[in-house]
């Protein structure tokens, strides 16, 4: 049975490293370091690809273009990828089947 590394804090990923470039931590890779829950939300996009939820390609164009700690490029950068592969207009799809109404 795997057990948690001692030398790891719980609150490691909300901590801003002296590190401010992109870099890897033992929690992760760290996008952007002063603003760790986003970068957290990126890795979590990344591991979300291999199990069918986009593809790699799509998380780091999002990430490149996304404004590091600006939520409202956050949220345009996920919606333009989401209007490219025709899935950002919710409004017109039932939210039980995902076929159009």
């Amino acid at each position: 049975m795997a057990t948690a590394n001692p030398s790891i804090s719980e609150s490691a990923i909300e901590q801003i490293t002296a590190d401010r470039g992109p870099h890897y931590e033992p929690f992760g890779w760290h996008h952007w370091p002063e603003h760790p829950w986003l970068a957290y939300q990126f890795r979590r996009g990344l591991g979300e690809t291999q199990e069918g939820g986009g593809s790699v390609s799509e998380v780091m164009q999002a990430g490149s273009r996304m404004i590091p700690g600006d939520l409202e490029s956050w949220h345009a950068e996920w919606m333009r990828i989401a209007d490219r592969i025709g899935i950002a207009d919710s409004r017109k799809r039932s939210p039980v089947t995902s076929a159009p109404r």
